[in-house]
């Protein structure tokens, strides 16, 4: 990989000292004056000095050793900084790049070095936030004994890292579809046809479809019986992210948005654990189409670590391929803080075409206390998770209604 240009500047005190020149310059012209003329120019020549001086470049080789492709938000990391000379240099400041999300920044001050030397320097690289994050390049710094002028040589380039969202143990299975009692997978489990498998027969109430009474048992027994339906098993879970920007709220570290990135990351990754098969849309796209089994939880955790709010709010623009899910059977889940009118009746058009609804709503400082009201009627299940608490709590099948 290429490595970028030299970077030379005048620090605050070449700056001064080259106003100083200028303005002496102008003021030695008005006066005429010999004396002045010279000054400025001496001034001016060390100042040039200073900054040619510090061109010179450092023959180093920087490797990074134990450097990882991928971490989880909240994992700390032993990184050890490996310079080594390509030949005689002296003094110099070398220094790592770091987002402020990655920890402190390290530098190490070398001391002159002989041809083949080397010096390790360990820091740790602490993963604070999900995010895909670049590390370095790594740059020595040098400068002239005045501090005119400050050089920054890159050493190494820059090397990306995931930081993939944490993942929380789910007791059970919350995303089973509540009329599953015991919520037990098949071997091959399978949506049905039209969507629901024969349960059992209880006695006719007024109101019920005369079409559900099975005749042959009213022969036999005299009684008004109908058929119970139990909505069939799926194996294909949809996580819907809403990316609506204005919605997030934050407390400290956490914020809405990272709530509802932690629940889909821990739900699909169960999912997946178990054999199913996972779908991610946010905004309109989709970040992962049909993964299936433990070989999809890296697509899954990195299509997820990437993703960031923006004004593609609500399910609108999903809207096509969420129903399209739906009339499949598949289960769906909507990770979001609010949930508004619009999209109340779009998870109602879901739950019509046959699909089974979670609403996994995220709790902030500014709750929308309708939210999961608006799920409750259209025929969602409903479960809230305060921002900070462990998934193990909010989503046992108790918390759930």
């Amino acid at each position: 990989m290429r490595l970028p240009s030299l970077s030379l500047r005048l620090t605050g005190t070449g700056l001064a000292a080259t106003g100083v020149a200028v303005a002496g310059f102008a003021l030695a012209r008005l006066l005429a004056s010999r004396s002045l003329s010279l000054a400025v120019l001496a001034l001016a020549f060390v100042v040039a000095l200073a900054a040619v001086s510090t061109r010179r470049r450092v023959d180093v080789e920087v490797v990074r050793e134990g450097l990882p492709a991928r971490l989880v938000a909240g994992q700390s990391v032993e990184i050890d900084l490996v310079v080594t000379a390509l030949r005689r240099t002296g003094e110099v400041l070398v220094e790592e790049t770091l987002p402020a999300a990655l920890g402190k920044a390290p530098a190490l001050r070398l001391p002159g070095l002989a041809r083949g030397d080397s010096i390790r320097q360990p820091y740790r690289l602490e993963a604070r936030r999900r995010g895909a994050y670049l590390v370095g390049p790594v740059v020595a710094v040098t400068g002239d004994p005045f501090g005119f002028s400050l050089r920054r040589q890159p050493l190494s380039a820059a090397a990306e890292i995931l930081v993939h969202p944490a993942v929380e143990r789910v007791v059970g299975r919350p995303f089973a579809r509540r009329w599953e009692d015991p919520p037990v997978r098949p071997p091959k489990s399978r949506p049905a046809p039209s969507g629901f498998d024969f349960y059992g027969m209880r006695e006719y109430v007024p109101g019920d479809d005369l079409r559900r009474i099975v005749w042959r048992a009213y022969a036999r027994t005299g009684e008004l019986l109908v058929r119970e339906a139990e909505q069939g098993v799926t194996d294909r879970l949809v996580l819907v992210l809403d990316l609506d920007a204005k919605a997030v709220t934050r407390v400290g570290d956490d914020d809405t948005f990272e709530t509802a990135v932690r629940i889909a990351a821990s739900l699909g990754a169960q999912a997946l654990s178990e054999g199913g098969s996972v779908t991610v849309l946010a905004g309109g796209r989709t970040l992962l189409d049909r993964a299936r089994g433990p070989v999809g939880r890296l697509p899954l955790l990195d299509a997820l670590t990437q993703v960031q709010p923006s004004p593609d709010a609500g399910l609108r623009p999903a809207r096509a391929a969420l129903l399209e899910h739906a009339r499949a059977g598949a289960h769906l889940v909507l990770c979001a803080a609010t949930l508004s009118h619009d999209d109340a009746a779009l998870l109602g058009l879901a739950v019509e075409a046959g699909a089974s609804v979670l609403f996994a709503q995220c709790l902030g400082p500014e709750a929308d206390e309708h939210a999961a009201s608006r799920a409750l009627v259209v025929g969602a299940e409903v479960v809230q998770v305060p921002l900070g608490a462990p998934l193990v709590a909010a989503l046992t099948p108790t918390g759930i209604r």
